[in-house]
């Protein structure tokens, strides 16, 4: 962060093999972000929120993602802090 102006740095995208077991495919992601919150010294971090509809099935599996990209912050950068629309650990 720049003052209060987000700047992109790095984005990726974290491929999981569906044939895997949900934990391994979880697992993965979590490290993916720790890998990627090591590679570029990151200081701050946000999750979006997301949007679903009406898809229940589809609402868990983000979910559970969107869980695992938390807890990679959390396990590579100081604890987030969540507001309304966001997860961020910048205080």
């Amino acid at each position: 962060m720049e003052s209060d102006r987000c700047v992109h740095i790095h984005h990726m995208v974290i491929r999981t093999k569906p044939a895997e077991p949900l934990a391994e495919r979880l697992r993965c992601i979590r490290d993916g972000v720790c890998a990627a919150i090591r590679e570029w010294g990151v200081a701050s971090g946000a999750i979006e929120a997301s949007f679903v509809g009406n898809n229940v099935r589809s609402a868990m599996a983000l979910g559970q993602a969107r869980a695992a990209a938390i807890i990679g912050l959390v396990d590579g950068a100081p604890p987030l802090m969540s507001t309304r629309r966001t997860w961020s650990n910048r205080p």
